[in-house]
């Protein structure tokens, strides 16, 4: 059985239309490739771009006497349209369209081809001579107010300037949050009066009592002062003796702090006498104790026993006189022990 011939529909006649166009467009462009047309260079520094404009210029040169037409096309395709240079101050943006406008007129007038490549040369030329100025003098004072910068930095007023390290945010981090717990805790309160009333008045309360504890302080600080002043003024008077005698009232009385204290006093006055050390009222215990330490002139065996019995004294008066600790008897016959020791012995 023979079928009917098909024929083509409308949809069939414009496919085919579309696939020759398709077809004459490839093929024209692989015939006749366009010619590339100019672009945008990368971006220079002012040292990088002198450089590419003399190396322009240079090109340039062989093209006075064997350069075609056809050369200077090719070099002037290769120019980009403009050239960028990136200082630190901005970025600027630099056409290179009077380079081509100039070997555009070589190319079309042969007889001035010579006095245009000239032309092009000297145009590269002063360019290029503008770029270094200018690169040289933005350089030089950047470099010198750069030293001047940081020699005026390692000075000592700005040591302390320095970026925050790990502690100092984390201090930063501790004293944010604090602030945000207040504000919440504030906020808190100010919803209810009655806590708020009740928090003022324990504020105040916490004030008085810290002021009268810095008073009580003050005044207990300033009689203990003044009893130093009377006692550096009395030791200055008094016999390694009459010290003796002092500390026996004192603990007959009851009064084995003072016992203590007098009996330090007492072996002081001994080695002054003896001179150990020499007398200065403005030395401390331990002072006292370093120049007997350090004391010439004495047997070993003897300085080591002098330094044995005023350790124990230094520490007996230290417990006791300075930092307030209660004395008993036998802290008094124990210091007496060791003021014998050093050589104070009295009927």
């Amino acid at each position: 059985m023979i079928r009917p011939a098909r024929f083509l529909t409308a949809l069939d006649w414009i496919a085919l239309v579309v696939l020759f166009a398709l077809s004459a467009t490839v093929v024209a462009a692989q015939t006749n490739p366009p010619a590339p047309g100019p672009y945008e260079s990368s971006p220079f520094d002012p040292p990088a771009f002198a450089a590419e404009l003399n190396q322009l210029k240079t090109s340039l040169k062989p093209l006075h006497a064997q350069g075609s037409r056809e050369d200077l096309a090719a070099f002037r395709t290769r120019l980009p349209v403009k050239w960028r240079v990136d200082t630190p101050d901005r970025s600027y943006e630099i056409s290179s369209e009077p380079l081509r406008s100039i070997l555009l007129d070589a190319e079309r007038n042969p007889s001035a081809r010579a006095s245009h490549i000239e032309e092009a040369e000297s145009w590269l030329g002063n360019l290029a001579n503008q770029v270094q100025n200018y690169s040289s003098h933005i350089s030089s004072p950047n470099l010198m107010a750069r030293k001047e910068l940081d020699e005026i930095l390692r000075r000592r007023e700005f040591s302390a300037i320095r970026p925050p390290n790990a502690w100092d945010r984390l201090k930063q981090r501790i004293s944010d949050w604090l602030l945000r717990l207040i504000e919440n805790l504030l906020h808190q309160i100010g919803r209810h009066p009655l806590g708020a009333k009740f928090l003022f008045w324990f504020l105040l309360a916490a004030a008085v009592a810290w002021i009268a504890l810095m008073l009580f302080r003050y005044w207990g600080t300033r009689a203990r002062m003044e009893e130093m002043q009377n006692i550096e003024h009395v030791a200055a008077h008094r016999s390694w003796q009459e010290w003796i005698r002092a500390a026996r009232l004192a603990a007959d009385a009851g009064n084995f702090r003072e016992a203590v204290h007098s009996t330090y006093w007492a072996g002081i006055t001994y080695l002054e006498d003896l001179g150990v050390v020499e007398p200065d009222r403005t030395r401390t215990p331990r002072e006292y104790l370093r120049l007997v330490e350090e004391s010439v002139g004495d047997l070993p065996s003897q300085r080591a026993q002098r330094r044995e019995s005023l350790a124990v004294l230094t520490t007996r008066l230290e417990r006791i006189w300075y930092g307030l600790r209660p004395a008993r008897v036998e802290d008094f016959q124990d210091c007496m022990h060791q003021v014998e020791e050093l050589g104070c012995r009295l009927p």
